[in-house]
């Protein structure tokens, strides 16, 4: 799918639009840049190493940086790359690299992983179980449950415990795929599960009520899917609200979605925008954002809710709902990651995630600083599963805001 000497990039609507988006059949950048092709290598000791460390030395965005300490650390790494006994020993060292690195949108991803982020972002259905898992220590939590999908509806909940996939430890399981957030990310890992449609899966949950063999059965989903038909309404205050989480910002589809939405759920005067989670594409926000701000001109009441994993696009978002008081903001700071993000395959099952460029007004305001809601609601992981202390906290603020106005 990813060709050998191709390259597609879509230009912003405006020149301050940047921030992590894809391409619908590979994936763009946000400002005037290439994809860049790195032909794939035997997996021999060193080799993954190498590759990354090329790319990064011929275009990561900071120059100072790639010239004088990037050097340096490819020299402490290589040896300890080059001593690998596994491919994912090589991908641990190559992580740590990546660590070093002062930038976000850093990460070795799988091709599955690059791919199911692509469909997601274009909203095309994949096989999955409808979650990832997120290691915290040597535990694994489900995380990311899609409203609607095939967890979900098995009764699995955002952070409920799996200690086992198909009677293995998680670790062990062929299911469990190579990490898929940044180098940087401290505390956590998260993980996809690969999947083929029909697949019967079993994960053994430990409930509160002790533990007990789940089957979730594979199908065809997408974050999409979950935010269209995921939407509901709710009485609050005696007037109807929307609650509508976009699991990612959906290249081509966010707006209307939202009015979709709107139209499907008649009579509601406020409106809970649930911005955590991923990015997307920055092409939309104009039009969101648009969408938003003719909401409000009619008198809707609009919170959203953010927290640290809220990235890129959304972020692009988030500020200026802020900014423009659109909206008002609850939940926990967002991760500061504006860098356009740049993905190569760096050998025959890894993709490179890295930034290629530093550019537009938002990367300078939001990169490395994130944006702040105006009603801080920490959200610890795993907490106590099925709890949403900000989703709690948003509708309290959101149902205030109906009363003032």
């Amino acid at each position: 799918m990813w060709g050998t000497a191709s390259a597609r990039f879509w230009w912003p609507v405006r020149d301050s639009l940047c921030g992590l988006s894809y391409c619908v059949r590979i994936f763009h950048l946000i400002v005037c840049g290439w994809l860049f092709v790195v032909p794939c290598t035997a997996q021999v000791a060193g080799t993954l190493f190498d590759a990354v460390g090329k790319v990064l030395l011929n275009d990561y965005c900071d120059v100072a940086f790639r010239r004088g300490q990037l050097p340096r650390l490819l020299a402490e790494y290589r040896p300890k790359a080059q001593a690998a006994q596994t491919s994912m020993d090589e991908r641990d060292v190559v992580r740590q690299l990546l660590a070093q690195v002062p930038a976000s949108h850093l990460a070795l991803y799988s091709k599955a992983t690059a791919a199911r982020l692509e469909a997601e972002i274009t909203g095309e259905p994949v096989n999955t179980l409808g979650c990832v898992l997120t290691q915290v220590g040597d535990r694994y939590f489900a995380d990311s449950v899609y409203d609607g999908g095939p967890a979900a509806l098995a009764g699995l909940r955002r952070g409920d415990e799996v200690i086992a996939i198909d009677g293995l430890v998680v670790k062990a399981s062929p299911r469990l795929d190579w990490r898929s957030d940044d180098a940087r990310s401290a505390g956590f890992s998260s993980h996809e599960l690969l999947v083929q449609s029909g697949d019967r899966v079993s994960l053994r949950v430990n409930f509160d009520s002790g533990c007990r063999d789940v089957a979730v059965v594979a199908a065809p989903f997408s974050g999409f899917l979950s935010s269209k038909f995921g939407a509901r309404s709710f009485a609050i205050g005696g007037q109807r609200a929307l609650l509508l989480h976009l699991w990612f910002v959906y290249h081509g589809l966010s707006s209307s979605l939202l009015s979709y939405c709107v139209a499907a759920n008649p009579g509601c005067r406020s409106l809970l925008l649930d911005l955590r989670g991923r990015g997307g594409s920055a092409l939309e926000c104009a039009p969101l954002l648009a969408t938003l701000k003719a909401m409000k001109n009619r008198g809707v009441s609009i919170v959203a809710l953010i927290d640290h994993r809220t990235r890129s696009a959304k972020e692009i978002i988030a500020y200026e709902l802020r900014r423009s008081g659109i909206a008002t903001l609850v939940g926990e700071c967002t991760a500061g990651a504006m860098l356009p993000a740049t993905l190569v395959p760096v050998g025959a099952d890894a993709v490179l995630m890295y930034p290629a460029l530093r550019a537009g007004n938002y990367c300078k305001a939001i990169e490395g600083h994130g944006v702040l809601p105006q009603h801080e609601v920490a959200d610890p992981f795993p907490g106590r599963p099925g709890f949403d202390p900000v989703l709690e906290k948003g509708i309290e603020v959101l149902q205030a805001t109906r009363v003032a106005n």
